[in-house]
């Protein structure tokens, strides 16, 4: 009530109460991961209502996706103009992921046609990606440990029937 979302209560019985403790300690840091998870949902609210730069929102997702799963692998990929594609991904280090932003990449027109038409998620694993986001994004996938991971996640973000951009998850 206090807001307080970390409490938590010692544990000194091996019995019902005990029990309780325990359940109670569980759906306190269930809850904890969800206003943590809301607080950054709120944060990138924020930001597109303010007019950041999809780069900052890029920024904050890959924070989001970093804070929820240490040991994932990210990457958002997002058109720039009409021939442009800028990525960013999480790079795992000693201290934990780290945010980058790369470097923009041409794509001929076919290319970025077909980007834009991706339509639905898509899930792979790994070894067996093809087609357009995991060809086009091969690079950028190995830079961000996707390709080593079991399971690649890929999921276009669309605007008015057209994908805008692209958020690959490894698991």
């Amino acid at each position: 009530a206090a807001g307080a979302v970390g409490t938590r209560v010692e544990v000194r019985q091996d019995d019902e109460l005990g029990d309780l403790a325990g359940a109670f300690n569980e759906l306190a840091a269930r809850i904890a991961m969800q206003f943590e998870a809301l607080e950054g949902l709120s944060a990138i609210d924020r930001d597109i209502l303010a007019g950041a730069p999809f780069e900052q929102l890029a920024s904050h997702a890959l924070q989001r996706v970093a804070a929820r799963y240490p040991q994932g692998a990210a990457l958002v990929v997002w058109r720039e103009g009409d021939v442009f594609l800028r990525k960013a991904w999480l790079a795992a280090e000693r201290q934990g992921p780290r945010v980058v932003m790369g470097e923009r990449v041409a794509l001929d027109p076919a290319a970025m046609l077909e980007f834009s038409r991706l339509e639905r998620d898509e899930q792979h694993l790994t070894r067996e990606c093809v087609g357009l986001p995991c060809v086009a994004l091969q690079s950028s996938m190995q830079r961000a440990g996707i390709d080593r991971s079991e399971v690649a996640v890929l999921m276009p973000l669309r605007h008015e029937g057209q994908a805008l951009a692209l958020l690959a998850l490894g698991l």
